[in-house]
Order: C-alpha cells, then sequence, then structure tokens
C-alpha cells in the first residue's frame, strides 16, 4: 500500500509556557546531522538534546523522521550529568513525542554513518512497498536534502533586511493620532496588531510583535487600556480575533487604580468593535498561552488553517505574526534600513524554544536541526503554573495577646525529668501519704468538728416560699 508523505510537522501547541521555559536553544542550523555534531561542546562536559529532521526518499516514497539526540557527555561530572538527564521527559515532550531516540556520550558519535545505521533499522520495520532502501541511499537523501536546505537558508538571508533597530510605533518616531492606530489594528491584514492606551486616551505604544511584545510594555504600577488582534494562520486561511485589554497592575496604587478604572467604558468604547474581553494584573498572566486558551473558549473553530493544522493552535499563531511582521517591515520600511545585523537564525539568546522546533519540524522551512539545553536553576516536573500561584504565608492569631510579642518564657524545650521515682507515682498513682509540713498558709480542716441542724428554719422556710 502506498501511502503520501506528510510535510505536515505534528504540532507542539500542548507545550506550555512554563515547560519551554525550561530550555534554551544551543544551536540550529540547516546542515543535517554533520552540522550538528560540530555544533557540540568539544570536551563533551554537558548533557545536551537535539532534534533532526530527516527525509528519505522522494516522491511517493518519501518519509519523514525526527530524530532526538540525547547527548550525554562521558567527561560531565556525574552529579551534574544525572541531573540534567532528569529533564530528557521533558526534553522529548518539547522535541516530539514520535522522536527516534539517538543516544551518543561524545561529541565524536554523532556522526552521519552513526545515523544513517540507526535510519535503516527504522526504516526496514516500515511498510514501504516497493521502494528500495538501503545505506547508500539513506547517504544520499541526507545529503542532498542537507545541501538544499542550507542553499534556501542562504536565499532566505539574502532577502530578509539586516534591520536591527525597534520595532513598536513610538520607539520608531512614528506619529500617529489614537483613531489611526486603532483603524491599523482593526486591519485584518494591518502592519500594527496590538495597541495600548492610558486612561487619559494618550498612546502608551503599539506593534505588531503580538502578545510577547505588549507585555513587555505593560508597567506593574499603571493602568492600561488596549486592543489585541491575534491571527491564526496565513494567507486566505488565516482568521483574526480583536480583544479588548484591560490591565490595571497589581502594585498600582489604590486610588490611581480606582481613577483610572472609572475610564473603563469610555477607552472601550473607543476601541471597539472587539469580541473578546481579557483583564490582566500579573505579567504571569499575559502569554501566548493563556490568550490562545482565551480565544478558544470564546471562539468557533470553522476549519483548518493553510497547514492543516489545528486552526488555533500554537503554530497557526506563530505563521500568522510571521505574516504581520513582514506587513510591519514593508509598511515603515524596516526591510530597506542598514545596519549589520546577525543572519537569520543566530540570535538563539532570544529564540522560543517552540517556535525553533517547530522550523525544524516543518519541512518546507529550510532549518532541519536544533539543541536544546535546560536552562540554569530549573527545576525537574514542576507544575507550570507554580509560577502563577501564591506564596503559602505563615498565618498568625491576631486576637492573641502574644501576636507581636515574645513569649516571657523565653525560648524553652522540654526535657527529661530528673526525677524518675516521683514521676513513678505521677504516672502510677498509688494511696495519699500523710506528708509532714511546717507550711501554715492553706486552711486547715478540725477532723473533730461535725455539721448539725439549721439553726434557722424560719428564714429557710421564706425562702422556700419564694416564687
Amino acid at each position: 500500500m502506498q501511502r503520501k508523505p506528510s510535510n505536515t510537522p505534528r504540532s507542539n501547541s500542548l507545550v506550555g509556557d512554563g515547560l519551554a521555559a525550561k530550555f534554551s536553544v544551543h544551536s540550529r542550523g540547516a546542515g543535517g546531522i554533520v552540522e550538528l555534531g560540530e555544533s557540540l561542546p568539544t570536551d563533551d562536559s554537558c548533557v545536551l538534546f537535539g532534534l533532526v529532521t530527516c527525509i528519505i526518499g522522494s516522491g511517493t516514497f518519501a518519509r519523514t523522521k525526527y530524530v532526538m539526540i540525547n547527548l550525554s557527555g562521558a567527561a560531565c561530572p556525574p552529579i551534574r550529568r544525572m541531573k540534567w538527564n532528569e529533564f530528557k521527559p521533558e526534553a522529548h515532550q518539547v522535541l516530539g513525542l514520535d522522536c527516534v531516540e539517538f543516544a551518543a556520550e561524545a561529541r565524536s558519535d554523532v556522526t552521519l554513518e552513526a545515523l544513517i545505521e540507526l535510519l535503516l533499522r527504522v526504516c526496514v520495520s516500515d511498510d514501504l512497498g516497493e521502494a528500495e532502501i538501503s545505506a547508500a541511499s539513506i547517504r544520499a537523501d541526507l545529503e542532498e536534502q542537507a545541501r538544499r536546505a542550507q542553499a534556501a537558508l542562504r536565499e532566505r538571508q539574502a532577502s530578509v533586511g539586516a534591520y536591527t533597530g525597534p520595532r513598536t510605533l513610538l520607539a520608531m518616531g512614528k506619529r500617529l493620532s489614537v483613531p489611526e492606530v486603532v483603524k491599523l489594528v482593526h486591519q485584518p491584514a494591518g502592519p500594527l496588531n496590538w495597541l495600548l492606551i492610558n486612561a487619559n486616551m494618550e498612546l502608551i505604544e503599539a506593534g505588531g510583535g503580538s502578545v510577547r511584545e505588549m507585555a513587555d510594555h505593560l508597567d506593574p504600577s499603571q493602568v492600561a487600556f488596549g486592543m489585541l488582534r491575534m491571527g491564526f494562520g496565513s494567507g486566505q486561511f488565516k482568521r483574526n480575533y480583536w480583544l479588548f485589554i484591560h490591565w490595571s497592575g497589581d502594585v498600582a496604587a489604590v486610588t490611581a487604580r480606582g481613577k483610572a478604572n472609572a475610564s473603563l467604558e469610555k477607552c472601550k468604547a473607543a476601541l471597539s468593535p472587539t469580541q473578546i474581553d481579557f483583564f490582566g494584573a500579573t505579567k504571569e498572566e499575559v502569554t501566548v498561552d493563556v490568550f490562545i486558551k482565551k480565544v478558544v473558549k470564546y471562539c468557533c473553530v470553522d476549519g483548518e488553517t493553510g497547514k492543516g493544522e489545528s486552526a488555533l493552535s500554537f503554530e497557526a499563531f506563530m505563521e500568522a505574526l510571521q505574516e504581520d511582521q513582514k506587513k510591519l517591515e514593508e509598511e515603515f520600511g524596516l526591510g530597506s534600513a542598514g545596519g549589520g545585523g546577525q543572519p537569520v537564525g543566530s540570535d538563539f539568546a532570544s529564540l522560543d524554544v517552540r517556535e525553533a522546533v517547530r522550523s525544524v519540524r516543518d519541512t518546507k522551512d529550510p532549518f532541519n536541526w536544533v539543541v536544546i539545553q535546560p536552562v540554569a536553576n530549573a527545576k525537574v516536573g514542576t507544575a507550570t503554573q507554580a509560577a502563577a500561584a501564591p506564596a503559602l504565608k505563615k498565618a498568625v492569631d491576631t486576637t492573641s495577646a502574644f501576636a507581636d510579642k515574645q513569649s516571657p518564657f523565653g525560648e524553652f524545650k522540654l526535657k527529661k525529668c530528673p526525677h524518675p521515682a516521683v514521676m513513678k507515682d505521677v504516672v502510677s498513682p498509688g494511696p495519699l501519704k500523710a506528708v509532714e509540713t511546717d507550711d501554715r498558709s492553706a486552711p486547715v480542716i478540725d477532723p473533730e468538728v461535725k455539721v448539725g441542724k439549721n439553726g434557722r428554719a424560719d428564714l429557710m422556710a421564706a425562702i422556700n416560699k419564694l416564687p
């Protein structure tokens, strides 16, 4: 049975911000396993995880295999190696659960020959019909894939401008009125996809970088209102949703917050029409994942994007964002600006892990390998929502007389009684014994005293008659 090749990368939209934040991009490229091996440290003193996309065959019999590289450096200290290898299940989730594992202990183990041997075993188990798979054919396919990908990457780098300056409206020196900016954001293919205003209807900033860029301009000590156009997909398959943003910083003064919030209806009317309302008070609430869930909850999906992915996935969002940024460059002439910027794909520090993985898994993108590493101080298995949870506080009883005071007895600890004989009698009490003492402070009962009849019979009778 013949199967058609799939050019659609499996979605990693389930990878949330918390999980993605545990890893950073070490390197990325288009030269296949050979280039990946050259990018690894020569001292084999670290633990890294990589992903390689391998296209085997052509036409009807083309197969796409994703290989996860697990480099556990032999020269890495044992404790550190064990600690970083605990991230392997989470790295597997980030890179894709459909990956074939390639384990290595040294840079020299990551070779084209070792990859061919692994792929040969995997491909033999597939139903390839009349296709003939051999080590020589796999080598030829991988070398041709790397050659074409590197050529495509060079072409992309040559076509992208070297502009590295600001990309937000006011930072670029553009002076547009609020109604003009609102009009650009309302356009389905406009160059701007977000804006923020204050309670006085003054523009704070606007741009085309969507959620993350907008979050950078939210001040925790201020109140702001805004609009965000969230797109999914590209071209004729693109669909947009407009959200009204109400930001009330968690450290804003109460009086200032109340005064600014009184302008809510006026500002919302100025930014209308919008479909979804969003309120946020902390930066942890303003993430791509949160906004995608918000859109999914309130909007109906009416189809698929051009790449066949879920219509409201992270991949579809990134696809729309790339289209928006190209429109921004065209509108404001950023692509023609001079500069000496870095080539596309070399700025690994600012590269989102999910976007890097998406580009490698997409067979239409020139990138075909990526290496990621756990970030410093990351914790294995930490819940992704832990950062948003409030910290536990010690409960204090304010009604207690000693709530704000130290104990009058000072600090003390219970110790074993030095008189075991006395404690034995307390635990197992026997008959009381007479004790001779000179203490006369307590009242003494005379054993000779006898209780007689009450001599006030008339008084007692009158008391009994009382109602």
